[in-house]
């Protein structure tokens, strides 16, 4: 981890790179701690609509991944792990919770309510 520090030594900026006028910090150290408690957290309409459009976005690329694994353009199996474990989790919530489904099975774009 890598810091940059004003006049007075406190840290104004983070990166995992290091760049010209940055400093080797232990992650653990107190100072970064401090500096990463104090960032402003994210709230607001933006930030709401910025989540909803994830969680919208991670639906259209499942249904997408299905496609191409059900076409055998890809095989399931040619995914990393990781996205694997993910998507069979995700698969088991919605089957287990079908009221979480708000997505219209039809083909149409509507939202079942």
């Amino acid at each position: 981890m890598f810091v940059k520090r004003n006049d007075n030594g406190e840290i104004i900026a983070i990166s995992q790179t290091e760049e010209a006028g940055f400093e080797v910090i232990d992650a653990k150290s107190a100072d970064l701690q401090l500096f990463i408690a104090n960032l402003p957290k994210p709230s607001g309409a933006k930030y709401k609509k910025l989540l909803t459009s994830d969680a919208e976005l991670a639906r259209v690329l499942e249904d997408l991944i299905d496609l191409l694994t059900d076409k055998g353009i890809v095989q399931f199996t040619e995914l990393p792990e990781a996205a694997q474990t993910k998507l069979l989790k995700r698969k088991k919530i919605r089957k287990d919770a079908p009221l979480l489904n708000l997505i219209n099975e039809q083909g149409d774009d509507s939202i079942l309510l």
